[in-house]
């Protein structure tokens, strides 16, 4: 039997070092506590002023429309056309407004669960509608096993992956159709995959406009909006908030395209 071997030296230093790492912990916690205060109370000015732009640009809105209602025979022609385009102009500030809010509020506030897709199909096609796009949606749906997520964030996903389809197809019929598979990290060429880890991948296509492939990584970045869309409405934000509820999924997103030939967008899930 061997004896254990003491070391003089570090039986000294080990009250120290615990001393050290309690010290570190309570400075630690206190910049923790500090941050969380700082990110609530940056949370809160946010929302109050959000909430007072999005008032005074419903104020500006009505009070146009009332000069508009109550003043028509004053007007111009001219005058009334120049009316009707500030009124969009405030239109687009508040889509914007409201996008930057739901951006701004994305987290994982929730557990996460199987959540079943085909269940959620029917809502968003539902929502759609409601949103405007009334033409004939056709959703073709291929995907059994459920995926573990963050339910609330999955719904906004796909809603504004469909919704982004929907806004640049020119067809009668809208189609997507929307498969799934499970895949290796080794299989796909991203930066963000892990060669170790397997994947669902939920892959959505639609037969909508298209777009040039220099532009598959453009497309999820802030603002940005793909060439000759100035007649399309939306803020430039629907795809980066689909970028971030990816990332909060551990996850990570990307498309692909050709013009005239629609799209085809890939969520990849990691399988936990």
């Amino acid at each position: 039997m061997i004896d254990k071997i003491s070391n003089p030296k570090l039986e000294k230093e080990e009250p120290h070092d615990r001393n050290s790492i309690i010290e570190l912990n309570k400075v630690l916690d206190g910049k923790n506590r500090k941050l969380s205060s700082l990110n609530a109370e940056l949370q809160t000015f946010n929302n109050i002023v959000a909430n007072h732009f999005k008032e005074t640009l419903k104020k500006l809105y009505t009070s146009i429309e009332f000069i508009l209602t109550t003043d028509a025979r004053k007007l111009s022609d001219s005058g009334k056309a120049n009316l009707r385009r500030s009124q969009a102009a405030i239109q687009k500030m508040k889509l914007l407004t409201d996008d930057i809010i739901a951006y701004a509020n994305i987290k994982s506030i929730e557990e996460l669960e199987y959540v079943h897709l085909e269940k959620i199909i029917p809502v968003l096609k539902e929502s759609l509608h409601n949103a405007g796009y009334a033409g004939n949606i056709e959703i073709k749906f291929d995907c059994a096993p459920p995926i573990k997520a963050f339910p609330s964030l999955i719904n906004l996903l796909f809603y504004n992956i469909l919704e982004n389809g929907l806004k640049f197809n020119d067809n009668e019929n809208s189609l997507v159709t929307i498969s799934c598979k499970e895949i290796s990290g080794a299989e796909i060429l991203h930066p963000y995959s892990i060669k170790s880890q397997l994947y669902n991948v939920i892959i959505i296509e639609d037969n909508g406009k298209g777009f040039v492939m220099e532009e598959s990584e453009n497309i999820f970045n802030m603002f940005y909006k793909i060439a000759q869309t100035g007649k399309f409405k939306g803020s430039g934000l629907g795809l980066t908030i689909c970028k971030k509820i990816m990332e909060l999924h551990q996850g990570f997103i990307r498309a692909e395209s050709i013009p005239g030939d629609g799209s085809i967008v890939y969520c990849y899930f990691p399988i936990v």
